[in-house]
């Protein structure tokens, strides 16, 4: 089970993910990213704490990722990676050297550093 905080300072949020991040918690984990996004021109995303996660979560993820952009706000880790995604998105083939082509800012999340 997920457990999803979000805290905000002026136009920054911060949205801390902790538990497990699976199918089961897609769509709570979808109205928290919309929640915050609708809350905060940049949303830094906490996930130190996630367990484990699986790729329903990478999509959902990329595709809020996507929509910040459209929206002209940023979604972006507040640190590197952390550990059970990159070993999830890694055997998923999401980790990428360079963005999509809708990443104009050069912000994709799946971007090694």
């Amino acid at each position: 089970m997920v457990n999803l905080k979000f805290e905000k300072k002026g136009s920054v949020g911060l949205l801390k993910l902790k538990g497990e991040v699976n199918i089961t918690e897609a769509g709570d984990l979808k109205e928290a990213l919309l929640k915050a996004m609708g809350r905060a021109d940049k949303v830094y995303l906490d996930a130190a704490e996630v367990t484990c996660v699986d790729i329903s979560c990478l999509q959902l993820l990329c595709s809020a990722h996507r929509t910040s952009v459209r929206l002209k706000k940023t979604l972006s880790w507040n640190s590197a990676i952390p550990a059970a995604f990159s070993r999830t998105s890694n055997e998923a083939g999401f980790l990428r050297h360079v963005g999509c082509v809708l990443d104009t800012e050069k912000s994709c999340i799946w971007v090694m550093n």
